[in-house]
Formats: C-alpha cells, structure tokens, sequence
C-alpha cells in the first residue's frame, strides 16, 4: 500500500472579533472579516467581507471588496467592488469591475504591469504624474542628455519603453513639443 500526501489549502480568515497590524504575507486566499492595518501580500484572491477593514497597503493577485478599506491597492489581475462597499486611496490593477452602489474615492490606473507601476509613483514627486516623468522622457530624447548623476537620469534608467508607450498612447492631447 503507498501513502499519498495530500495537501489541502485552506484560505486565511481574519475573524470578525480579531484585529492585525503588521506586514503579513500569505500564499493562499485570504478573507478579512474583521480589522487590519498594515501591509498584505497575498498570491491569490483576498476578500474584504461586509464587516471587514483594511488600511494600509494590499497586494494581490485579485481583490473582492464588501467592507471598508483605505489606502494603496495594487492586483495583478481583477478588483471587484461590490455595492456599499466604501473605498479611500489609490488602485493599480488590471481589470476593474465597480457594482451599482460602490462608493469609491480613488485614483485608479488601470495597466498591464501596475507593481511597476505603483512603484515608480512612489519614487517621484507627488505632484508628478506617471504620465508626466513618462513625456519628460520622451522629451529628453529631444534635448541633451542629462547629467548621468541626476534625478531624472536615474528615472529614465528605471523607466522602460513599454510604460512610456502605453502612457502615450493613453494620452492623446498632449502636446510633444513644449
């Protein structure tokens, strides 16, 4: 007789009555149903129930949102708002899907790859858009090189050609030639 190991994977469940803060990181789906602050990374789904709260920082492969969060999103596939569902700070994601009744105060950037994404914003100005650095190195191709020290020499290094082109692309009315 040969034994088999089965492995079963069960998804995390933080529990109405419970309360995390921390940097948490999971391999399996998660459901948040009470209260966390913090950062979250899961490589797969994470559900915010009806009663569930985050804050803080999620990265995820899909996110489904009943309950409260406030913060950064970033999912490399789809974010479902479900309705009365309440929703503060800024989504980067793939696929978005808003139900009648979601209330949602966000910025969202909608892209192939939006980890790079978000962390390109975070390194830039607040006042500076993606799109902006990306055209000011569109413009850099027009005007001298930088110095190689310099911030924007650093930047246009950590920008690649396929952001650069698909915000173009997303922006039609701007103009090149300031």
């Amino acid at each position: 007789m040969r034994s088999e190991k089965i492995h079963i994977e069960l998804p995390v469940i933080i529990g109405s009555s419970s309360k995390v803060n921390g940097e948490l990181e999971f391999a399996s789906e998660v459901l948040i149903e009470g209260e966390a602050f913090g950062k979250i990374t899961s490589e797969k789904l994470v559900t915010i129930g009806g009663n569930g709260f985050f804050k803080g920082i999620l990265y995820a492969k899909d996110l489904e949102v009943f309950g409260r969060f406030h913060g950064d999103i970033i999912v490399a596939q789809n974010v479902v708002f479900h309705s009365n569902c309440t929703i503060e700070g800024r989504i980067y994601t793939k696929y978005i899907d808003l139900k009648v009744g979601a209330n949602v105060n966000a910025r969202i950037i909608m892209t192939d790859n939006p980890k790079e994404i978000y962390d390109l914003q975070i390194r830039f100005p607040q006042n500076e858009s993606v799109t902006e650095v990306s055209m000011k190195r569109v413009k850099r191709y027009q005007q001298p090189t930088p110095n190689p020290g310099s911030f924007f020499a650093k930047v246009f290094q950590e920008l690649d050609n396929e952001i650069v082109t698909a915000q173009i692309n997303s922006s039609t009315s701007t103009d090149l030639n300031q």
